[in-house]
């Protein structure tokens, strides 16, 4: 990452204007985009959220079975 970059990103909580280095960005993902979360379920209301707990509650399931 520039160094350009790294100044422009700021601190946690900080709002940055960050388009002059969209193509840097890109090269630094590899061009991949994340993918967009849909959901046909109506009682979702975010699927993002749900995403993330679902991975979440798998992790703990799988990790509460190993031996301590």
């Amino acid at each position: 990452m520039s160094q350009e970059l790294q100044n422009s990103s700021g601190s946690g909580g900080t709002v940055s204007d960050i388009t002059k280095y969209a193509e840097e960005i890109e090269s630094l993902i590899g061009g991949r985009k994340p993918p967009t979360i849909i959901s046909t379920d109506s009682t979702v209301e975010d699927p993002s959220e749900f995403a993330l707990e679902k991975h979440l509650e798998e992790f703990l399931v799988k990790t509460g079975n190993r031996p301590s």
